[in-house]
């Protein structure tokens, strides 16, 4: 039987899960109301909705002179297809050879039933007898459907008219996009450059849904460039190995993510220049294989992330320019394998890290122009040998930072800080051997008695080669007479550089 802690969770899925599926359907629900407000909207749907956020949410809700969505079996693909007035009015895309005949209704009085794996189409504005909706476009339904399995889908061939004009990107009018086939194992929707050199790009979807489905590959660049993205309804993805450049440039995407789902594929570039999103991921998931560009320049995001994540495979520029991000992470979290940039301009951060935070592999830039943060950092046991620009510009900081050398191996040389850090109230090093025979912390506020301090944690040169210290344009540097740093030299061989 159910805890009424794993209950309460359940009523809030079924809650948010409602609200969403409202959404979609051109009602304007929040997954703050009660289930009792969104039962009583279920009456109201009849297709359509704003194209407004609703306040409360920042949800995106369907327009309201959109036409209905048509039902959905398995083998059956939907496009809203927007036909310009002056524009290309063109599509086409590719299936696979073994699909048979098909029939596709492209919603201008066309009925086909078709063999050929590369179906195109073209509109003519003036013959579709629909009311244009407020942005000037007549829509339509493109329905296709097919008794044997859908199991390859190319969404980037590009009309036939159009393949020898390769000056520009060839942007399909599609508005809505509903995958159901399950048997489909092959989806091209997404790529850097298309198939022709200049590229196809779905730039003014808005409504993306992929059912559960047969792909065990790759879906590598999987919405990239979809500009105007706002909701995503079905995303079956965990079967898929790689979602390399997923959501990247998806610059008005702030939807809800389904329940359910893990991103445990996820690659680089995960959610890239989402700068509009700033909803809560679903407590489902793991980024597993998150790697470098993590949520790089999501600068709208402000969310706390769900517990027990643990960004064990995030690599650099992780949460680079989020810099509307001020929560809290939650405990047990590591970030072993992030590099450089980490959280590099995250400007309004100001929060304790959890005291089982780990940060392993952290190279250069770490936390710089983080200028709200003054929460005390934990210990750091780096393995590289390069830290420079270590809390850069991070003007707020105010207390000292400690980072154990165990298992640095190679000498840290003069770049391991590097000059104009933060690090006001010092820099304590711990387990220093004899491999470090140089440092530079130039430029940083720190005191003489905190340069005291730090001179003496270095290594004991006595019985070997002589080290440098350079603290040129310390604070405190000005306060060391001949006479100590003479007796510095003296008593543990290194070099003071004032």
């Amino acid at each position: 039987m159910a805890t009424n802690a794993e209950a309460l969770t359940q009523l809030t899925n079924r809650r948010n899960e409602l609200a969403t599926n409202l959404n979609t359907m051109g009602v304007s629900a929040s997954n703050t109301e009660t289930l009792k407000s969104l039962n009583a909207k279920v009456l109201k749907i009849e297709g359509g909705g704003t194209s407004t956020p609703s306040e409360s949410t920042g949800l995106w809700t369907r327009p309201t002179d959109r036409p209905v969505k048509p039902t959905m079996e398995d083998n059956t693909i939907l496009f809203l297809f927007g036909v310009g007035e002056n524009m290309p009015n063109d599509i086409a895309f590719q299936t696979n050879n073994s699909i048979g005949s098909y029939q596709i209704d492209w919603g201008d009085g066309t009925v086909e039933t078709l063999t050929t794996v590369y179906p195109e189409h073209m509109y003519d504005y003036d013959s579709i007898d629909v009311e244009p909706d407020s942005n000037g476009y007549k829509m339509v339904w493109i329905t296709m459907t097919c008794e044997g399995n859908i199991t390859l889908l190319n969404l980037l061939r590009r009309h036939s008219s159009r393949l020898t004009v390769v000056s520009a990107v060839a942007t399909v009018q599609v508005f809505e996009l509903y995958i159901q086939c399950p048997m489909l194992s092959t989806l091209t929707f997404g790529s850097s450059t298309g198939n022709v050199s200049s590229g196809t790009r779905y730039s003014l979807l808005e409504i993306f849904s992929l059912s559960e489905n047969n792909i065990t590959g790759s879906l590598q660049y999987l919405l990239i460039n979809c500009y105007s993205l706002k909701l995503i309804e079905k995303l079956e993805i965990e079967k898929a190995i790689n979602l390399n450049y997923f959501m990247y440039n998806c610059y008005s995407f702030n939807g809800i993510f389904p329940d359910g789902i893990t991103f445990s594929n996820a690659g680089d570039n995960f959610m890239y220049n989402c700068y509009s999103y700033n909803q809560k991921f679903p407590d489902t998931v793991s980024f597993d294989v998150a790697g470098s560009y993590f949520m790089y320049n999501c600068s709208a995001y402000n969310q706390t992330f769900p517990d027990g994540i643990t960004f064990s495979t995030p690599t650099s520029y992780f949460m680079y320019y989020c810099s509307a991000y001020n929560q809290a992470f939650p405990e047990g979290v590591t970030f072993n394998k992030v590099t450089l940039q980490f959280m590099r301009y995250c400007a309004t951060y100001n929060q304790e890290f959890p005291s089982t935070v780990t940060f392993r592999n952290i190279t250069t830039y770490f936390m710089a122009s983080c200028t709200s943060f003054n929460k005390k950092l934990p210990v750091f046991s780096a393995t590289g040998n390069n830290l420079q620009y270590f809390l850069n510009y991070c003007s707020s900081y105010n207390y000292s930072v400690t980072i154990d050398l165990s298992y640095v191996t190679t000498a840290i040389g003069t770049g391991f800080i590097g000059t104009y850090n933060y690090a006001q109230k010092g820099l304590r090093l711990l387990n220093m051997g004899s491999v470090h025979n140089a440092l530079t912390v130039a430029y940083s506020p720190m005191s003489y008695d905190a340069l005291k301090l730090l001179i003496g944690d270095l290594y004991d040169r006595s019985s070997t080669t002589t080290g440098t210290l350079t603290i040129t344009g310390c604070y405190g540097a000005s306060e060391f007479t001949s006479e100590e740093i003479d007796d510095i030299k003296n008593t543990i061989n290194w070099t003071v550089v004032t």
